[in-house]
């Protein structure tokens, strides 16, 4: 036998192999017991595989265990080291099971014969690991994800390890994890998943998604890497540096963005960034960073300014692109000159942002434009969309994200891993839901936004909130209220449930109505109803301090068990989101951003349910415009991708978004599907 380990990292076989014999000395005595049983007869050969696997658990596989990561003990191995005592047990396991499986059993017979070695031989043999051990080997270091996930973290590792040399990227010491939380606390990344797992009336949907969580893990890594090795990042991007090898994707939000709004435009372009292997940055002038933790441990995705790295104006990259493809005559010569790409199109930074529709060009979805992109260094986008469903839509990365994503419930997925309130805002969570010492046995969320204002609150919201009530009763979210009949008639049972309504809205008419309800009629069978409004501040702000007090609001509201949501409202859209939750539309038709003189009180049901956990992409191009790919373009995204609908008309019509569930509301009414309206759609 061959040396495993060098002697300065001696594992023998001489400690393994006794205590494998003596294992199966005592497995072989209780055969013997067992054959005085006919019962233990038939069960034997399950019993004997159980007490193998507790064999090999106990005296193989917990003295291998000090075989772990130096970096955990405070220590500085190298990584190839490491690399290599890692393979060396995972070797030695291997032989341990090889050795016991194999050995002969009257009740559980096999045909290969026994292994048989000489354990003093065997006690003075080591085996030398081959240098290609140490490299990475696809079919076990992922086992169980699906191809397209493992081919996506094999690639955000490769990108790793050639900025730093080629050498695998060592793990972060236990020294530089403390200083890195001790200054970047986030109390939310370890709590808020415990608030979502213990709603009582409504069990957390399957989010523990573990592609998600191995691709977000080696991204981290690759994050770290980059901006560990090149230190000043606004400087490396401002001398149009390259060195390293890294490219980046610096993401910003229009001015005047809400905060729905801005943290949709980022979790979108997150997901590229991932899929492209780019370094994620988010620009300082968004005030997301002030209000959100650093996601990524060990380094950070907040710049300065995104202007400084002269991301625009710039050439217009598409042009560029046609101005390549027709100096050749052939769009298919790009296959034989994609590696020449970026010096013909010259540019390092280019901005892909569609002024008009806030969100990236619709040519930036096509697979040509994307070959040249990987080429550019460093991409930006300005907007206030949610284009996620589009990047579904691309033939390029579809297979990954739906294999990433098999319940397509990416956006919380992604909402729980990189947007998480820093500590200041959790806390003052954590103040309201101390202020309810028994939890609710039930929790209603409601989101209301009048995006005229005032005008609009004043003329609408006493028709505004007879629908949700309405809603609430006829959808039995809200328990009945006693009347003069029922006074009079014998009593029903009495509950002891207890009803939190958590109302999040910029005016308190609901809150008034339905507290002054609740106490001139209780609810019949006893339930205790409390309702909560935190603010009431009459018109939007966009400041640090009215964004985290947008996003106190939005995660309590995600705490719901129902939620009704305004349609067209990124912040109840992002609500629902963060709670795994398939909303209620409340019946506000187009008419509220008209002008509020010409509209009339909406027939129909009071609300309709969602078709999907998803919200709205509100502002898609819904056809793909791909000059250069001709099996795309013009065809509709809807078309190619299962996974995708048209919104309801109750929300956006002119949206798409991605499937999660099975829709499961009434037919909308007929006036809504042929009104035609101005969709006017703010940041």
């Amino acid at each position: 036998m061959h040396d495993l380990l060098t002697d300065s990292d001696m594992i023998t076989r001489g400690d393994l192999m006794p205590r494998l014999k003596r294992s199966k000395s005592m497995i072989q005595s209780a055969c013997k017991c067992s054959d005085r049983g006919s019962f233990m007869v038939h069960i034997w050969p399950t019993l004997w595989k159980t007490v193998v696997c507790f064999t090999v658990l106990f005296w193989v596989l917990i003295p291998l265990s000090k075989v772990t990561d130096p970096q955990e003990l405070g220590g500085e191995e190298s990584a190839p080291a490491f690399n290599q005592r890692q393979a060396a047990a995972a070797h030695l396991i291997k032989i341990a099971a090889s050795t016991v499986s194999t050995t002969k059993n009257p009740h559980y017979p096999s045909d290969k014969p026994a292994v048989r070695m000489d354990s003093q031989r065997a006690k003075h043999s080591t085996v030398k690991l081959p240098a290609a051990a140490v490299q990475l080997d696809k079919s076990t270091t992922t086992t169980g994800l699906p191809a397209s996930v493992e081919g996506l973290i094999q690639d955000i590792r490769a990108a790793a390890m050639r900025v730093n040399g080629g050498k695998a990227v060592k793990p972060l010491s236990r020294a530089a994890k403390k200083k890195w939380h001790k200054k970047n606390p986030c109390t939310s990344r370890e709590k808020l998943p415990l608030v979502y797992s213990r709603r009582k009336s409504t069990k957390d949907a399957d989010h523990d998604n573990a592609a998600w969580q191995a691709v977000f893990r080696e991204y981290t890594i690759l994050h770290r890497t980059c901006t560990s090795e090149i230190r000043n990042v606004t400087e490396y991007l401002q001398e149009r540096i390259t060195r390293t090898g890294c490219k980046f994707m610096v993401c910003d939000a229009t001015e005047g963005s809400g905060l729905g709004n801005k943290m949709l435009l980022i979790t979108s372009c997150f997901l590229y960034a991932v899929l492209t292997q780019r370094i994620f940055l988010v620009p300082s002038s968004s005030l997301l960073c002030d209000i959100m933790c650093e996601p990524f441990e060990g380094s950070s995705w907040r710049i300065p300014d995104g202007r400084v790295l002269g991301l625009g104006p710039s050439p217009n990259f598409f042009a560029s692109v046609d101005s390549f493809l027709a100096t050749r005559g052939d769009d298919l010569l790009l296959q034989q000159h994609s590696k020449n790409v970026s010096a013909k199109v010259d540019m390092y930074a280019t901005d892909v942002s569609d002024d008009w529709f806030f969100q990236p060009e619709n040519r930036f979805y096509c697979p040509t434009e994307q070959s040249f992109l990987s080429n550019v260094t460093c991409i930006g986008v300005v907007g206030c969309q949610y284009t996620i469903p589009k990047l579904f839509s691309m033939p390029t990365f579809r297979p990954t994200l739906e294999s990433l994503f098999p319940t397509r419930m990416v956006l919380t997925d992604l909402l729980r891993s990189l947007m998480l309130p820093v500590d200041s805002i959790w806390h003052e969570v954590e103040k309201v839901e101390a202020m309810q010492p028994d939890r609710a046995d039930r929790r209603v969320g409601v989101q209301i936004r009048y995006f005229r204002g005032v005008e609009a609150f004043e003329k609408f919201h006493e028709g505004v909130d007879s629908r949700i009530r309405q809603c609430f009763l006829e959808n039995g979210i809200l328990p009945k209220q006693k009347t003069k009949l029922s006074d009079d008639a014998i009593e029903s049972p009495r509950s002891s449930n207890r009803i939190t309504v958590f109302i999040a809205s910029l005016h308190n008419s609901f809150e008034k109505s339905l507290t002054m309800d609740y106490l001139q009629n209780p609810p019949a069978n006893g339930e205790n109803v409390t309702i909560v409004q935190l603010s009431r501040k009459l018109s939007q702000g966009y400041s640090v301090q009215d964004d985290a007090q947008a996003m106190v609001e939005m995660i309590l509201l995600s705490f719901s068990d129902d939620i009704i949501v305004t349609p067209m409202s990124t912040f109840g859209g992002v609500a629902h989101a963060y709670g795994a939750l398939r909303p209620w539309f409340v019946q506000i038709p187009p008419w509220f951003v008209d002008n509020p003189d010409n509209v009339s009180e909406p027939d129909g049901p009071p609300c309709v349910r969602a078709q999907t956990i998803d919200t709205c992409s509100h502002l898609p191009e819904k056809q793909f415009d791909c000059p250069h790919d001709p099996e795309l373009h013009g065809r509709f995204v809807t078309d190619l991708t299962p996974s995708l609908k048209d919104c309801l008309v109750e929300d956006v019509r002119t949206g798409i978004q991605l499937i999660t569930g099975t829709r499961q509301s009434p037919s909308p009414p007929a006036h809504f599907l042929s009104s035609s309206f101005n969709q006017d759609l703010p940041c």
